[in-house]
């Protein structure tokens, strides 16, 4: 399986997953998500980050900068 590949089903499982942290808290923090996904894929932060950025848009899942999620 190509990287590309087993990086958008890792970025599509990781938002299925989450779905209910979205609607609770309003949005999810990309350097989280990107720490995650590193730990099963050796590519680069940049790469992961720009997967996730691009499947949030498409599930119109807003990401909070870093620092501004609070916790409840």
């Amino acid at each position: 399986m190509s990287w590309e590949i087993e990086l958008r089903e890792a970025v599509n499982r990781l938002f299925d997953t989450l779905g209910p942290v979205v609607e609770m808290y309003g949005g999810l923090g990309p350097d989280v998500l990107v720490d995650l996904i590193s730990d099963d894929l050796d590519l680069p932060r940049e790469t992961i980050e720009a997967a996730i950025r691009t499947e949030a848009g498409s599930r119109d899942i807003p990401l909070t900068p870093p620092h501004s999620q609070t916790v409840h």
